[in-house]
């Protein structure tokens, strides 16, 4: 048995909207804006996106980069194009230093009574979930616990 899948029809908003996002200098100012509005938000909700970022930047993460970085290794090409606010995609420094406190700010409004905390609940339910199908349970992360260090 086979499934397809087929897309819905894009409405006229839609059109309008890719429409104008197909302007680069647009979509440019869009996205940024996208960007402060998501950043401000996390910041209003207690998560310390610019300061916790700003600190990933200033270490040296040489050592760590050399211990992964394979010059042979091609990496899928959505890995490395644009992707939400990161120009040069998810395999960037940017997106690197960015994903936990995003993720919190993200993951807060899966359980709006949560806020922060929203990404633990997650976080746990995945865990909850695999504790019941793995012989060795996994150890749960909280990402909250090391912006907050």
């Amino acid at each position: 048995m086979t499934t397809t899948f087929k897309n819905p029809p894009i409405g006229p908003a839609s059109r309008l909207v890719n429409g104008i996002l197909s302007i680069q200098p647009l979509a440019k100012f869009a996205k940024h804006q996208a960007r402060q509005m998501m950043i401000d938000r996390a910041e209003k909700m207690g998560v310390p996106w610019r300061s916790h970022a700003n600190t990933l930047l200033q270490r040296d993460w040489s050592p760590e980069f050399q211990q992964v970085n394979k010059s042979d290794l091609a990496y899928p090409e959505y890995y490395l194009r644009s992707f939400h606010a990161y120009d040069n995609g998810n395999l960037s420094w940017q997106a690197a230093v960015e994903v936990e406190v995003a993720a919190l700010a993200v993951h807060a409004k899966i359980w709006p009574d949560a806020g922060v905390a929203g990404d633990d609940r997650l976080r746990q339910s995945y865990h909850d979930v695999l504790q019941q199908v793995l012989p060795e349970p996994p150890k749960l992360f909280s990402i909250s616990a090391v912006v907050s260090d």
